[in-house]
């Protein structure tokens, strides 16, 4: 487990010791919790309810992990799950689970992990959509079954891939994309060219087969260990049987785990502009977008009822912009601004405002946050001419390994009455709400299962500068 330290191991528990457990919670990664011998054991795919037969996998001070060997007592919440290489396949760990219980489970977890850091607020029910078939985006690794060249997902905690033939969380355009890649690599015709890459020898040309479907267009890049993908014309044939479709080759040459390479090449399909929640925008491989289009859609609507009535809204960390014309489409009596210190990201947000003619009302600043947002905030009230001072509202969206400490300092720095966080990653947003804790209350917080049937969950805080 990743939070775990390493320390003493202790002698009273030992790898391979069997017990009789009473799974009562579920850890943050999605794992049963029980408690022996006042040892903490956290075991995968139990659920809160079991009476379980498990055997210990590691011991460290005070905590250990487990497998399950046996389910002697289901839980209520215990479900069958519905894909047959569960378990398996490392993508899914609550599939086992009944869809009410994990929503209301990541709300808990959600909500100790806040108290825990003193921040007492009612974290609300968990906003959902759909429990399978929500990703719009796909990446997995080549691999070879059988003799075949396929797709498939890395199997839990390693990277030997588990070939598959479809995936629920993607639903149809999984399994088109995966039988049009076998039909394309296997053609006795292109088997000489076309092999699998190897971790282990850095050999072989094909890595990842990465995609996107969005508004009825199928982004689908090849990543490439090798200066070209051959038959790519190929490909796209099978691929466009299916899809609407635009096929990319992005070569990655080096040895990482990072999946795609620094550029990516269009081979063939016809680019066009693509319509996000009411918003027109052209994406392209690396184009960042919420995976889940059901619950992005409620996510912003969140947003946008947090920051209503400010008369000014500042989007940091905006990107190519999508979030920031949201914004403004949605408030039409506020001025808002885009923060993005990357050049290429503003300059596409600007072509974004123009598609959808919101040029007049948005702003796009291409800079460090901690240095524009008090200086940008500053300025707006030295002009205005209203003895009524405006509120202003900062929103961010930052990485999973949350916002800098800079960035945080630039919100308090910057007099801004409302600060809207959204979130991915519970530990950082419990470390950021903790750090603007003595400038800014927390009004309230809002879970959305943005990755059903996994750990991860997204998260709306909404924040109010204390008065002085």
């Amino acid at each position: 487990m990743a939070f775990l330290k390493k320390y003493d191991k202790i002698d009273d528990m030992k790898v391979t010791d069997t017990y009789l457990a009473e799974i009562t919670d579920f850890g943050l990664d999605g794992k049963g919790f029980s408690k022996i011998e006042d040892i903490a054991v956290f075991t995968p795919y139990t659920a809160a309810g079991d009476l379980a037969k498990i055997k210990i996998k590691k011991v460290y001070k005070g905590v250990a992990e487990a497998d399950a060997v046996k389910i002697v007592r289901p839980a209520n919440c215990r479900v069958v799950p519905p894909c047959k290489t569960y378990g398996e396949c490392g993508g899914c760990v609550l599939q086992h689970v009944d869809f009410p219980t994990e929503n209301e489970l990541k709300r808990k977890l959600l909500q100790t992990t806040l108290n825990k850091a003193g921040i007492n607020v009612q974290v609300s029910d968990t906003v959902f959509d759909k429990e399978y078939e929500y990703r719009n985006k796909l990446q997995m690794p080549f691999t070879v079954d059988g003799g075949k060249i396929t797709l498939g997902f890395f199997r839990r905690n390693t990277h030997d891939v588990v070939a598959l033939s479809g995936c629920m969380l993607h639903g149809d355009f999984a399994t088109k994309i995966i039988n049009a890649v076998k039909i394309w690599a296997n053609d006795e015709k292109r088997k000489q060219k076309l092999s699998v890459y190897d971790e282990a020898t850095g050999k072989g040309l094909l890595r990842h087969f990465v995609a996107r479907y969005v508004d009825g267009l199928l982004f689908a890049t090849v990543v490439i260990n090798g200066k070209e993908l051959p038959y790519g014309r190929e490909l796209f044939e099978v691929l466009s049987k299916d899809f609407e479709c635009v096929l990319y080759s992005s070569v990655n040459e080096k040895r990482t785990n990072v999946i795609m390479g620094d550029d990516v090449k269009k081979l063939y399909g016809a680019e066009r502009d693509v319509d996000i929640d009411g918003i027109k925008t052209t994406l392209s491989p690396k184009s960042f977008l919420q995976v889940n289009d059901g619950v992005r859609q409620k996510l912003y609507d969140g947003v946008n009822a947090a920051v209503k009535n400010a008369d000014v809204i500042i989007d940091v960390y905006s990107g190519v912009g999508i979030l920031t014309s949201m914004l403004a489409k949605a408030n039409k009596n506020a001025k808002v601004f885009g923060v993005e210190i990357v050049k290429e990201a503003v300059e596409n947000a600007n072509d974004l405002m123009k598609k959808n003619g919101l040029s007049g009302r948005v702003e796009n600043i291409c800079g460090d946050a901690t240095k524009v947002l008090p200086k940008l905030v500053n300025d707006i009230l030295s002009n205005e001419k209203s003895s009524i001072k405006p509120e202003i509202c900062v929103v961010i969206d930052p990485p999973r390994k949350g916002a800098t400490e800079e960035v945080l300092d630039a919100v308090i720095r910057s007099g801004a009455e409302k600060f809207v966080y959204v979130s991915c990653n519970p530990k950082t947003l419990q470390r950021d709400v903790r750090y603007v804790g003595d400038t800014f209350e927390v009004t309230s917080v809002t879970p959305y299962n943005m990755f059903p049937k996994t750990a991860e969950l997204e998260t709306l805080c909404v924040m109010k500068r204390k008065s002085l």
